[in-house]
């Protein structure tokens, strides 16, 4: 039988505020990210634009 545990996996859970310009037009998104490794806010700022390349503006963290 299976423990919680072994099929369990952790994570921590990040509230991004962000803009973006698209077309001229500036939008702000707020979201919700599950990151499985816990990341000061530099590093979280570098996988943000790393992997949303069209951000223009980090707000908040």
């Amino acid at each position: 039988m299976t423990t919680i545990d072994e099929s369990w996996r952790d994570g921590f859970l990040y509230f991004v505020e962000f803009q973006v310009i698209q077309q001229g037009v500036c939008k702000t998104f707020k979201r919700s990210l599950i990151i499985y490794e816990e990341l000061d806010q530099k590093d979280m700022k570098k996988l943000l634009l790393t992997k949303f390349p069209k951000v223009d503006c980090i707000k908040n963290i």
